[in-house]
């Protein structure tokens, strides 16, 4: 398994990359995955995850496909849209889930430096829109 991390600069706006970038190498990835490769592409306490495995000898290709996407990612505007309201929905409905769930957010809030509310999350993604 190969791993990078990036710069350690986390916010609501990560969840929206990372999404993003899913879509834009959504098609890429799944001839990855029948070649019996994968990724992982996720936010750290550290900073943003990449890890590409399988047993392959292309799995070299696929990280190097895997940083140019997130380096060259093409946002269009529908897509954009798209994903941006179900991780605003997706914030807007934390409020229902189970109050262990609450307990578990507020208790990481409490002890972990770089993390936000869910209301914080809301503010930063509402105002996000692609540049033209």
């Amino acid at each position: 398994m190969l791993t990078v991390y990036f710069l350690p600069v986390i916010s609501a706006e990560f969840r929206l990359y990372i999404a993003l970038v899913d879509d834009h190498l959504n098609e890429f990835s799944y001839d990855a995955d029948i070649a019996g490769l994968g990724y992982s592409l996720r936010r750290d306490p550290d900073g943003l995850f990449l890890a590409a495995y399988g047993f392959n000898d292309k799995l070299h290709v696929l990280l190097a496909k895997l940083v140019y996407g997130m380096r060259h990612t093409i946002v269009k505007q529908e897509r954009f849209n798209v994903i941006k309201d179900s991780l605003l929905r997706s914030l807007q409905n934390f409020k229902l889930n189970a109050p262990y769930d609450h307990a578990m957010h507020y208790t990481e809030y409490l002890l972990t430096t770089r993390q936000w509310r869910n209301e914080e999350k809301l503010e930063a993604l509402q105002g996000l829109t692609v540049l033209k």
